[in-house]
């Protein structure tokens, strides 16, 4: 309980401090404060925090400050205007202004001057010379331009009694007033000291920064593991808020406005509140205050929008009290951890410890920012250096146990990949032996195919051979035959063997595509010439049942295998000479029907013989077997004619339609590409 109560009182310290300074009033006036013991080196500084005289509300010369009317008010550094101080009319607090002065009995040496953190204007006197001006200190915020900016002053000291005089004036800011601390001391000894706060700036500048971006590194390439985000942008913000406080580091390159120095202490500060909020909320989740969490970071969120609206001086307000908000934060978590304690934690006890340190040191940092330069100094390497370790070995322990899971899942897989191996190599002796069986298999197989390829040629060769020859003399005596009789049955004969033919070749051919014997070889192909050809060859059919064949065709070229198109044409010419009647004409017409580039050609064979009933039609389109019918001269039928055409158009990508109606003829279709296809 000792330690709770210690870190307590420190907090209730932290806030109500400043006030409680601004009260202490020292009652010795026009006397030199003697310093000459800088002469002996020791000690080679002194902070200037008794004997100052103070005149409110007036700007004072060096030459007119002993002549002035008015008595001074005794003031001790540093001190916060407050309310009741100033005596200008006027509600805000810290508003003000007014003349210091302070008489030294010094030593004839080189000395030097810290002036640190006067707001928020200000002239600075050295005996009768003006050596700095921050700003321009006015009556009034019309006449008065704000700027805090600590400044060093060395000179070689060749009297007996120095003067240093400052006016100060504030109409923007919630904090007026010398809030900081004035040291003279050994020319040296101050030049050191400004080198040590901008070696400590630049170390711990450095420090955050790259500890910012190895964490960030670590999120990118585990973009899960959200902590480490939130902490490197934790570091990234506190390692701007120290370049932005270091006068000889931000001033030396750009020029930063009063307000703006403001505004981006408020906004710093909301996003520092926004990056510790996230930090521990991700660091250690908690479901059931989803909602709150939201809520939180939506009301900040809102608050960092509201300061791009709040005047100058309310917001300086804001950030004063927003370090409320900032106590909260890191109480919050400092109770997060003690939960994670109660809950038996590994990494809780250590986390926790440096976590008090870190606290209990940074609130000592904000003690002793204005009055102990060198304690500041100090404390602000060790809190930081705290608050970097404690986080690092935090967020390491992390990735060790991350590390560690992701050995144990490298081990199982291991194991697994040992127990795959054992089982893949059960499988290949498995497959081995498919295999074997496979290629006894395929040997049988293609003893097969070479058995159907030579039955194919045989019945290629050995019957339509003599079919042919049947054919061939049927139409010569059928010429020079002048009986009817005879004539009548050599058509008979004629039509039989050409029937016989027909279905030879499709069977022929059906039998190799089934078998995946058929190779399409795809050319340019012109349609007249073809349907020429194909017409030609059923010259003696069409003489025997006296039907005429006739062709209108256009010159349209369509890319297709010839044989298997020549085959497709022949099977429909075949059809409508089976199912005309004699005396009928059969018209074969190709037309182009679609343009380049995507041009398509109609081939059509049109008889006008006995049609197709409804039922039947719709077999036939919808591909539902073969339909066996005789012809008009009683000529037999398989089915297999349209169902070669049927399958080869589309083999030679076209398609087939039909239109008939019984009694009155039909037209069969089939649409092909004009341009390549693979």
């Amino acid at each position: 309980m000792k330690i709770w109560a210690l870190s307590g009182l420190m907090c209730f310290w932290l806030v109500f401090s400043q006030e409680a300074g601004a009260m202490r009033v020292q009652p010795s006036l026009h006397k030199a404060c003697d310093i000459t013991a800088l002469a002996n080196g020791k000690p080679e500084k002194l902070n200037l925090a008794e004997g100052w005289e103070y005149y409110d509300t007036v700007f004072l010369e060096p030459s007119m400050i002993h002549s002035y009317r008015f008595k001074p008010i005794a003031r001790t550094l540093p001190e916060l205007w407050g309310k009741s101080f100033s005596l200008v009319r006027s509600a805000k607090f810290g508003i003000g202004f007014g003349t210091y002065h302070i008489a030294l009995k010094a030593p004839k040496i080189a000395l030097g001057i810290r002036f640190d953190h006067i707001h928020t204007a200000s002239k600075i006197f050295v005996n009768n010379d003006l050596v700095f001006e921050n700003g321009v200190p006015g009556t009034n915020a019309a006449s008065s331009q704000p700027m805090v900016i600590t400044r060093y002053y060395y000179f070689n000291n060749e009297s007996d009694t120095i003067h240093i005089t400052i006016q100060v004036s504030n109409f923007h800011h919630q904090t007026g007033g010398i809030t900081g601390m004035v040291s003279i001391g050994t020319e040296t000894r101050i030049r050191r000291m400004e080198y040590q706060h901008l070696v400590s700036d630049i170390f711990s500048i450095n420090l955050l920064l790259a500890t910012s971006l190895v964490f960030l590194l670590l999120f990118v390439f585990r973009l899960q593991d959200k902590p480490q985000f939130y902490f490197a942008v934790l570091l990234a913000i506190v390692a701007a808020r120290i370049l932005f406080h270091n006068d000889a580091l931000i001033y030396g390159w750009v020029h930063l406005s009063f307000s703006n120095a403001v505004r981006f202490n408020f906004f710093s500060q909301n996003l520092m509140a926004m990056a510790i909020f996230g930090y521990y909320f991700t660091l250690y989740p908690t479901p059931r205050l989803k909602i709150p969490n939201i809520i939180i970071a939506v009301i900040l969120a809102l608050a960092g929008g509201a300061g791009f609206f709040t005047h100058l001086y309310d917001l300086s307000l804001l950030v004063y009290y927003n370090q409320y908000f900032l106590v909260g934060v890191s109480l919050y978590g400092l109770i997060v951890i003690c939960v994670r304690l109660f809950l038996r934690k590994h990494i809780a006890p250590l986390f926790l410890f440096a976590y008090l340190l870190f606290i209990v040191f940074s609130i000592l940092e904000l003690l002793y920012r204005g009055s102990h330069p060198e304690l500041h100094m100090l404390f602000t390497l060790i809190s930081i250096f705290l608050f970097v370790t404690s986080q690092i070995a935090l967020l390491a322990k992390r990735q060790a146990s991350l590390l560690k899971k992701q050995e144990e899942m490298a081990d199982e897989l291991a194991a697994a990949n040992q127990s795959l191996e054992e089982r893949v190599h059960q499988r290949t002796v498995m497959l081995e032996r498919k295999n074997k069986s496979l290629q006894q298999s395929k040997n049988e197989l293609e003893h097969v195919v070479k058995t159907k390829d030579k039955l194919f040629s045989i019945i290629g060769h050995d019957l339509r051979s003599p079919l042919s020859v049947i054919n061939l003399y049927s139409e010569v005596l059928w010429e020079e035959c002048d009986n009817d009789e005879r004539r009548k049955k050599l058509n008979y004969i004629i039509n039989s063997s050409t029937s016989a033919l027909h279905l030879l070749e499709n069977l022929l051919i059906w039998g190799k595509k089934e078998l995946g014997g058929v190779t399409l070889n795809p050319v340019f192909v012109a349609v007249d010439g073809l349907i020429s050809e194909s017409i030609q060859s059923f010259h003696g059919i069409s003489e025997s049942k006296k039907i005429k064949i006739t062709s209108d065709c256009d010159d349209s070229v369509v890319f297709a295998d010839r044989f298997v198109l020549l085959l497709v044409i022949n099977n429909l010419i075949n059809n409508a000479l089976k199912f005309s009647y004699p005396d009928s004409e059969i018209t074969i017409s190709s037309r182009l029907i679609s343009p380049a580039p995507d041009g398509k050609v109609m081939i059509s064979v049109k008889d006008s013989g006995v049609g197709i009933e409804a039922g039947t039609l719709k077999k036939l389109r919808e591909g539902l077997g073969n339909i066996s019918t005789r012809g008009t001269a009683d000529e037999k039928g398989s089915g297999l004619g349209l169902l070669i055409v049927k399958e080869f158009t589309q083999l030679n990508h076209g398609e087939l339609l039909i239109e008939s109606e019984p009694g009155k003829g039909s037209v069969f279709s089939i649409i092909l590409r004009t341009k390549m296809w693979s």
